[in-house]
This record gives structure tokens, sequence and C-alpha cells, in this order.
């Protein structure tokens, strides 16, 4: 496995999402009929991890003469990515915190 197959696993892609979007972006753009042949994936396989990878907003598609072309977003978008997770375990970890105050907070008194 590559350093960049590595990386981009340890971001949280998938294998097959770490295949498909490198693949884009050594070609640049492609059909998923072209992604299907040189990957060897089944065609299911292909079209579900490219909507995982276009609603990660890795990935777009346009149509191209009536084909649906797909493309690798910036790849800063990978940064965003991470960004937004941090973001979202603040926020965990904000809400965690009132439940610990509310857990800690509560007395229990025992009358004999």
């Amino acid at each position: 496995m590559t350093q960049i197959n590595t990386l981009l696993k340890e971001l949280g892609l998938t294998s097959n999402q770490t295949y498909i979007y490198l693949h884009l972006a050594k070609k640049g753009k492609a059909k998923a009929g072209e992604m299907i042949k040189s990957l060897g994936f089944h065609r299911n396989i292909v079209y579900g991890t490219l909507e995982e990878l276009i609603e990660k907003r890795l990935v777009s598609s346009s149509k191209e003469n009536g084909v649906l072309m797909y493309k690798i977003s910036d790849p800063q978008r990978l940064v965003a990515e991470q960004e937004d997770r941090v973001r979202l375990a603040k926020d965990a970890v904000g809400e965690l915190t009132k439940y610990a105050k509310e857990v800690t907070s509560q007395q229990i008194i025992i009358y004999e």
C-alpha cells in the first residue's frame, strides 16, 4: 500500500473510496464505466462509492455530451472535512460535559 493510500484511509476514506478517489485524481475526470473497467470493481460498488464521495463533497459530477463525468473536488476539501469533524466532536464534548455536570450535581440524602 502506498503512502497516499494510507493517508487517505487514516483520514476516514474506505478502501473503495480511496481507489476511486485516486483514480480520479490521476485521470482528471472519468466516466463510471471507465472506472468499472480499469479498477475491476462491480458497477454497484463504483456507483455507490461515487455517491459516498459526492456526499462528502470530495467528488463532483457534471454531464458532458449527455454522459456523467466525475472528477475530484479541490483536495483542500479533505482538510475542510476534518475541520468539520473536529467541530462536531467539540460540540459533542460540550453536550457530554453538560450531562456530566447534571450527574455530579445531584445529591442523594438517606435518612434513617
